[in-house]
């Protein structure tokens, strides 16, 4: 395998009022969390310390270029508040944190998304990697429940009855610098392949199923088993910029699975060749947008 990898986590958790929000409470919900960013942010910074045994996690002004939370109006049926960027130290590792609350009306569920990633690469054989994952892990959680919280007590004061957590989607990605892996991934272009039809190479089989069983402990013997709506692959494309300054059409394979009906999650894996080594982050976004919509 290649020595540098690039992973991002990215966590929601589904809320469902009791009574429909309309899009005037939504929006009036959306602008009471932006306003209360502040005190949302440092209970996201202390949960954070928490995890982490560190004091140095704080919000990230130069990053932020506004100084506060940011309302948005995204689609037809949600209020999107993101809240500022937090930076986090442990050992020498920078991690870097954002939590988003779409509060969501006609019918639809809010989601609390909290995404987690490291500001540089690790590689492979760092002896730290199965604690750093532990630390995306809980942090996600964590942040999301606090987001949970706080939406369900506004909405509790407009409805006298807190929002139902309805269930949560993880989302795990890692860029890997390996132009094998790229090429079998560029595979996917081709419109007439299964995935079916890759693994009949030996190779691409071994060093994809090597990747599953290093980075998210899926075994081998899984990647074509009990293939279902519960458990199935897709792909998700992103054109991006690549270290020659070229735009390049990058697939990041994914293996979805539904547990307990109301938990999804979804495993990706790409080439990341990118020149901002963005791929994780884009890619995971694109499919957390194709699944929340319709939740």
């Amino acid at each position: 395998m290649a020595n540098l990898i690039y992973p991002v986590l990215r966590r929601a958790e589904f809320s469902q009022p009791e009574e429909n929000l309309n899009k005037k409470v939504a929006r009036q919900i959306a602008t009471e969390i932006k306003n209360s960013w502040k005190s949302l942010s440092q209970k996201h910074i202390d949960v954070v310390k928490k995890i982490l045994d560190s004091d140095l996690v704080e919000i990230d002004y130069k990053q932020n270029k506004e100084k506060d939370a940011r309302l948005t109006e995204e689609g037809l049926s949600a209020f999107v508040v993101d809240n500022p960027v937090i930076n986090a130290q442990w050992k020498n590792y920078s991690f870097q944190i954002r939590t988003t609350i779409a509060v969501c009306h006609q019918e639809s569920s809010t989601k609390n998304w909290t995404r987690v990633s490291l500001n540089n690469p690790i590689s492979k054989e760092n002896k730290d990697f199965k604690k750093l994952k532990e630390f995306y892990k809980k942090i996600a959680s964590d942040c999301c429940t606090i987001s949970h919280k706080e939406f369900s007590e506004i909405v509790s004061k407009k409805q006298q009855s807190r929002p139902d957590a309805i269930g949560d989607f993880t989302i795990l990605t890692f860029g890997v610098e390996d132009e094998k892996l790229g090429q079998y991934l560029e595979l996917f272009d081709d419109t007439d392949l299964m995935l079916k039809d890759l693994f009949q190479n030996k190779e691409a089989k071994n060093l994809i199923g090597d990747y599953y069983k290093r980075l998210f402990g899926k075994n081998k013997s899984d990647l074509l088993k009990n293939l279902s709506r519960e458990n199935f692959w897709m792909t998700a494309n992103s054109n991006l910029v690549n270290n020659e300054g070229y735009f390049e059409n990058s697939n990041v394979l994914y293996k979805i699975m539904l547990q307990n009906n109301d938990s999804i999650f979804a495993y990706g894996l790409g080439h990341e060749n990118s020149e901002e080594k963005e791929l994780a982050k884009l890619s995971s976004l694109k499919i957390g947008k194709h699944y929340a919509k319709n939740i």
